[in-house]
């Protein structure tokens, strides 16, 4: 089962990969940790990312587990 999941550090280098390569389309904003102290980011996907606040969004959550 472990092998389907992304593990949380997997999951961030991924995002962090992604922002860095494609800058006009991902940006990555941490906006807190968790009861564990890990990162809680924000990612944002479009076609440009500094006018993406004025556009209509969708909010998707994951890597979220019953413990935090």
């Amino acid at each position: 089962m472990k092998g389907l999941y992304s593990s949380y550090d997997e999951a961030i280098e991924f995002l962090s990969l992604c922002a860095h390569n494609f800058p006009n389309y991902v940006k990555l904003e941490k906006i807190g940790q968790t009861w564990e102290k890990r990162e809680m980011v924000v990612v944002t996907i479009s076609e440009n990312v500094t006018q993406a606040h004025s556009k209509p969004a969708l909010f998707y959550t994951g890597t979220i587990h019953a413990r935090e």
